[in-house]
């Protein structure tokens, strides 16, 4: 695989950017694992998609003509792959982001769902971990963006 060569078309890294907030903020749902942290994860994920919006909009975007002749705008490799490792470590904290209610048989994440209850600090370490990541990969994809800007204006 060469990551030099893969560029990301910029509707596939809005929808993916967009999605992966959506699922910060519902994929709970999809795991049975609803709790009182939806009433942050629902702001939280308007917050998310609001920075991923705007790190959407600062790439240059390439034009790039398909196997049929039809021109579309892509990311360059870099930006295209700091949207992608973004939104993997935005879906890798809703994952794992553990519930905490007064009620201890509620305590759970999806995470928690799939394998059980005794995996709650695991759970609670890799969600940290994965926010963490999501903010420390989110600043490095805007001086990537940013650097890239500033490269091809100059």
């Amino acid at each position: 695989m060469n990551l030099k060569g893969f560029q990301l078309d910029t509707f596939l890294a809005l929808v993916m950017a967009l999605s992966s907030a959506a699922f910060l903020a519902l994929g709970r749902m999809l795991f049975g694992a609803l709790g009182w942290y939806m009433f942050v994860t629902i702001p939280l994920s308007f917050v998310f998609a609001g920075g991923l919006y705007v790190l959407w909009k600062i790439p240059v975007r390439i034009d790039v003509e398909d196997s049929s002749g039809v021109s579309h705008k892509v990311f360059g490799w870099r930006e295209s792959w700091a949207f992608i490792i973004v939104s993997a470590f935005l879906v890798l904290t809703g994952f794992f982001l553990v519930d905490f209610t007064d009620v201890e048989e509620d305590t759970k994440s999806m995470f928690t769902v799939l394998v059980g209850r005794r995996a709650n600090k695991i759970s609670e370490v890799l969600c940290l971990l994965s926010f963490v990541g999501a903010v420390v990969s989110y600043i490095v994809a805007l001086v990537v963006a940013i650097k890239g800007r500033k490269t091809s204006e100059g």
